[in-house]
Formats: structure tokens, sequence, C-alpha cells
């Protein structure tokens, strides 16, 4: 930790003051070496996310092209709030609100708002034409591919597919470390700086506009009227994407589906996906979610002419139909494009198959195995004769003790400091944010204290994030608590799919303990813990 802290000291002295975890941990909350050295390059603004922005009519600044935005802290991903703004342009003027990240981590996802001269340069107001100018380019642009973005990925997926055959029928036994070596090199360069673009752009305009209306609403009433409407409207969306795997590994648990016809569509999905260390199903199919016992709810899905009858009721209630034809045009589009996040990151996980399959034929032509993954990318490709052994185990015990370590959803001046606190001897009430709504009451249970159990019936899951394969507990859990979570993460999709109330609040893993009643009132977005009485 203290290594990590003068990290941090350094981190500061270049004025990144706050860290917000990624929601990226939900799916990757660990990353080895060998997987963040390549997902920090495409995160980079000079990478596949920074060509993303360029895509959106931005212009990423000097230094989140030349460092990125990312670091890994201890182990898990966080976000500099200072860089982050520096995605849209060099000189942005505006910045998060540090007292609404340490209140709702989960505003890291939203776009900067709040006017900050201090970030400016002494050049601000030569800038400024050229500022506004890129302002206006990106909404011209998010404006045409509203419209275009959604036939565009139509017409470009079959090229994709193509594509990704051509690579599957590429026999990687019989290559020599350097050719495998430019196969890795060439599979990076298009499915993750070319590709994951293209299939990552409707679902980022979806929750743009998601998020304007939500905005918009929030103007026209009052935030937790908008917040409420919304996250009903999110319950009720369509994404078929996720139904169809939902209802696959339902199938394949009751015997419905065989392996072979499961394997066949999904086989390039797992658990935690965006590890390359991590197998694939169609390498391990023992384990796909067990999902026979966890009912699958029954879709609660929603038409647009629905979705826009809901929303004029709605204003109405609110004395605000003026505001209607703006939020029909947002509602509209969101309601087509949102749904795209899923299709787009199935999609995307084929391709990043094909990763881990040079990778693995890698590991195996290097005689390293499961160690290989402990190397960065520069490593590999510079890799000789010799294995670097001794740095390995060393890597690999930090990797594992990292994850021992609590980890804050928000860093702020003080480092990884993790004061002790004087917890309540009775009970204590929080505010949080609703993630999914509902009410439940049970007693505290902590998946990570208890790996591959399953909770006990009743059970409200506390955890630091809400990850997918939590949905293999939703047939016994009936509530969900979390330090940090995002509304349109995989893992909430799959809580609201399920009905499972779900509330952030950054202290939670902190201020319960395991055997705790809690009650989830994702109505009011609080919780309520009452103490476990302390044994006899």
């Amino acid at each position: 930790m203290d290594r990590e802290n003068a990290r941090l000291a350094e981190f500061r002295k270049q004025g990144d003051t706050l860290w917000v975890r990624h929601n990226l941990c939900e799916t990757l909350p660990f990353p080895t070496p060998l997987t963040w050295s390549i997902l920090r390059s495409f995160m980079g603004g000079s990478g596949g996310y920074g060509n993303l922005y360029r895509q959106l009519g931005f212009s990423p600044g000097r230094r989140v092209r030349n460092e990125g935005f990312v670091e890994l802290i201890a182990g898990q991903i966080y976000v500099s709030a200072q860089r982050m703004p520096d995605l849209y342009c060099s000189d942005f003027p505006f910045s998060f609100d540090e007292q609404e990240l340490l209140r709702d981590p989960s505003a890291i996802d939203r776009s900067p708002s709040r006017l900050d001269l201090d970030r400016v340069g002494p050049w601000f107001l030569l800038r400024c034409p050229w500022i506004a100018a890129v302002m206006w380019r990106s909404h011209r642009r998010i404006q045409q591919l509203t419209q275009s973005a959604l036939p565009a990925f139509q017409r470009w997926l079959p090229s994709y597919h193509a594509w990704i055959v051509q690579e599957q029928e590429l026999r990687l036994s019989g290559l020599t470390h350097p050719q495998l070596i430019v196969v890795l090199d060439r599979r990076i360069q298009c499915v993750l700086h070319e590709f994951a673009p293209q299939l990552l752009m409707p679902g980022v305009i979806g929750a743009t506009l998601f998020e304007k209306l939500r905005e918009e609403l929030t103007q026209l009433s009052s935030p937790d009227a908008a917040q409420a409407f919304c996250l009903r409207l999110l319950q009720r969306l369509p994404t078929p994407a996720l139904d169809e795997l939902n209802q696959a590994i339902v199938s394949r648990g009751s015997g419905a589906l065989s392996e072979s016809e499961f394997l066949n569509r999904f086989g390039h999905r797992s658990a935690v996906e965006m590890e390359l260390a991590q197998p694939r199903w169609a390498e391990a199919a023992d384990r796909v979610p067990h999902l026979a016992e966890a009912e699958l709810p029954a879709r609660l899905g929603i038409t647009q002419g629905e979705a826009e009858s809901d929303l004029q009721e709605f204003l109405n209630e609110q004395g605000a139909s003026q505001g209607c034809d703006k939020c029909r045009g947002l509602l509209n589009n969101a309601f087509a494009l949102l749904p795209m996040r899923e299709t787009g990151k199935d999609e995307l996980m084929r391709g990043y198959a094909l990763l881990r399959e040079a990778c693995e034929a890698l590991a195996s032509v290097t005689g390293l195995g499961a160690n290989f993954y402990f190397l960065t990318l520069d490593e590999v490709q510079c890799l000789g004769s010799d294995s670097p052994s001794v740095e390995i185990s060393r890597r690999k015990l930090e990797w594992r003790n990292r994850q021992r370590l609590p980890h804050p959803a928000v860093i702020d001046e003080r480092g990884l400091y993790f004061p002790q606190q004087d917890l309540p001897h009775d009970s204590v009430e929080r505010q949080g944010t609703v993630i999914s709504p509902g009410c439940a009451t049970g007693f505290a249970w902590f998946p990570d204290q208890h790996p591959g159990e399953k909770p006990p019936s009743g059970s409200v899951l506390i955890s630091s994030t809400l990850p997918p394969h939590f949905v293999s507990h939703f047939a016994t859990a009936v509530g969900v608590v979390v330090d940090q979570s995002a509304l349109l993460s995989h893992g909430a999709i799959l809580a609201r799919q399920f009905r499972i109330p779900v509330i952030s609040q950054r202290e939670a893993t902190q201020l319960i303990q395991e055997g705790d009643e809690v009650r989830v009132d994702a109505h009011a977005g609080s919780i309520h813990i009452a103490r476990r009485p302390p044994p006899s």
C-alpha cells in the first residue's frame, strides 16, 4: 500500500487528486498484467476508445493521448476525474463536481458540467473559438449519428463476421513465437482499435441520449421523479441480446438446449470475460452460470408507442407537457439505440475471444502456461529463451495480495487510506443511489467471502461492485447493496430484469457486517441496517 500511496502522491503533483473506480471493474475486477497492458492502450486517447470520441467529433487532449485517463491502483481500474474531461478536447472548461462524485461515484459516467476556469490555460481566450468549434462539431456529429449509427452498424456487421470467420480458420498450432506475435498484434489492432469503436458506437450514443432525457426530465419535474421514471423505463426497455443469452443459459440448465447448440452461439462469452486469462465457455463449458433454479421472470417489455404514452402521462402529471416534443425525440432515439449496448458488447466479445486464442497459443509455445498472463505485452513481444520466472512469481503474489485490500469507490487526497470506522452498535440508515427499484429485507451475505457458494435464501448481497455473475445468486437473494454501480452496467440490467432491488452506497461494505439485517428500500433510495446481536 505504501508504494501505491507514493504513486498517488506523484499523480497529485500532476493535478490528479480524485480517482473514481471505473465500472469496468464489474467485468474485470483485478486484471492480470497482460490484460491490463492491452486494455490500457485501448482506453487511452490514442487507442480505440479515443478513436470512438474522435468519431463523435471530439478532439482528445495531449495528456489523455499520451497517458490515458485510467490507471491501475492497488490492482483495480480507476479514472482520474481531472484527466477525463480532456477526452473532449484540450483546455475543456468543464470539470466534474467533486462533492457529487463523493456522494455518487456513478456521476463519473456523465459528462462534466461544472464550469471550471482553473482548468484552462493562459491562452484560453484565444482558444475559445477552437473549443466552441469542437463542441459544435460534436453536437452536429452526434445528431447525424443518432439517425445513421444503427443502419451503418447493420450494414457493416456482415463484413466484421466475415473477418471473424477468416481468423477462426487460421491454424495457430504450427506457428512460431514471432508469427504468433504478428497474429496477436494484428488482432489487437483490428478488434480493439478499429472494430470496437464501430461496435460500441450505437450503444454509446443511446446512453448519451438517455442521459440527456434524464437531464431534461429533471428540469421539467424533480430529480427524484425523473430518476424514478427513468428506472421504470429501463426496467421495461427491450434488451434482445441479453434476453437471448439469459434464456439460453436457462434452457441449457434445464436441458432444453444442447451444449453444442449453446456453445455455437455463446461459446465466445464467459463470466469475467474482459480478462484474457479467463477461459471462454467454449473452452470450459462447466463454467456456464447455472440458472435452472432461477426462474427467468416474464419480461415486462414495452413498445416504443407505450413508452411515448408513459412519457406523456408523466409530463402531464408534472404539469410539464410543454417539453413533450423534445423529450419524445430523445426517448424514441434512446429507445432504438440503448439496447445496442449489449448487442455491441456481445459482438465485441467474438473478437476478444480471438485475442484469447492467440494468447493461449503463445502461452503454449513459450511453455509458460497460465504464467504467460503475468507478462506485459511489451515483454511478450521481446520474450527470449529465458523467461523472467522470478518477476512472474513476484507479480502473481502481488496480484493475489492486492485482492485482499479494501478498494474504495473514490480515492481522494488522503490516498489509499482506510480508517477503521466506529460502527454503530444498534442500527444505522444511509441514503444511496437507486440502481434497480423495489424493496426487500434480508440478512447480509458477502459473496466475496464465500467463493463458489450460493447465498442462503432471503440474503441481501453486499459487494463493492455488481458483477454479471451475480445473476446465478438471484434465485435465492432478495436484494443487493454495493459500494458502486452504474445504471447501464451489465449487472444493473440483469438485476432489473430479475426484479432484484439494488442500491449503491459508497460506504456499504464498510458499514455492513455479515449477518446484519438489511432493508433495501430502492423506492426511497435508502438502506437500513439492524446490527446482528453479539454472540452470547
